[in-house]
């Protein structure tokens, strides 16, 4: 539930909170007349913001008046086709640049010119750029070492909608009697909820850590992700888990960035932060 309000000093500015209450996550946040006003002239692609909300308290009639003229102006910008139509145009146009930039970025890294290709996916696709994708699932039966196996618990296809990449789940299985010690998951692909949660997911049972099966499991399934033409993994951790800090490490991965987790985001109940790990296979 987003829940905002219009500050009245350069401090309001600053403040924001997110609650978790009873399964419900409550994210509080500033946000300013100038913003509200270029919602209203469709300028900003906020529209349910100023558009379908609940006024919950009006400091003062002034301010309650000018707040549902605005709401009033974008109803009457809204029901006029041109004005959708040139602010749709514009708010393309800008996403477009955005992600040429981004390209360009990108492109950097190789000393090269994007107008080089006919093509965004024919540069995708010579710079081996590895973006989600629907695969096909591959046998497992050989994720095994001297003293563990990964026994396959279930797939996840790619999933768009949410930004799920294609994903393989197992329990990490003791060789020598059978015994479950864990278990991890192995997500192929790269997009924003790798960059924050990781290719590799992982969690050994306590009365089995400190003995190295994590990064056991960890190599195996960089067998697998090999498999899949990945040339790297990232692993993301809390700044406080030295336990995961020290099996990055044994998989002489090395820290790439520390990342800001946002405020809406599921990571933010356990950590403002998360340390991100890259491993070269």
């Amino acid at each position: 539930v987003d829940c905002y309000f219009v500050p009245k000093t350069e401090e309001g500015l600053t403040l924001a909170q997110t609650a978790i209450i009873e399964g419900v996550s409550y994210h509080v946040f500033p946000l300013s007349w100038q913003r509200l006003e270029e919602i209203a002239q469709l300028k900003l692609n906020l529209r349910p913001l100023l558009g379908h909300c609940q006024i919950l308290y009006a400091d003062t009639l002034e301010d309650l008046d000018k707040f549902l003229a605005l709401q009033k102006y974008l109803e009457q910008n809204l029901r006029n086709k041109q004005i959708v139509l040139k602010a749709d145009q514009n708010n393309f146009a800008e996403a477009r640049t955005i992600l040429r930039n981004k390209l360009l970025e990108l492109t950097s890294q190789f000393e090269i010119s994007l107008n080089e290709y006919s093509s965004i996916d024919d540069f995708l696709e010579v710079k081996e750029v590895n973006l989600p994708k629907a695969i096909e699932f591959k046998e497992t039966s050989n994720l095994s070492d001297d003293e563990i196996f990964l026994r396959l618990n279930s797939t996840a296809q790619l999933n768009e909608l949410k930004g799920y990449v294609p994903s393989y789940y197992f329990q990490i299985v003791r060789l020598r009697d059978g015994m479950v010690l864990g278990q991890c998951d192995l997500r192929v692909g790269y997009n924003a909820k790798i960059e924050l949660g990781g290719n590799i997911g992982y969690t050994v049972y306590e009365p089995f850590r400190g003995r190295g099966t994590a990064a056991r499991a960890c190599n195996l399934l960089a067998i697998l992700a090999r498999e899949h033409q990945m040339k790297e993994l990232l692993i993301t951790v809390r700044p406080d888990n030295i336990a995961s800090i020290k099996t990055c490490l044994n998989l002489g991965a090395v820290q790439t960035k520390e990342i800001v987790i946002p405020p809406h985001h599921e990571l933010a109940r356990v950590s403002r932060t998360m340390n991100q790990y890259k491993v070269f296979i």
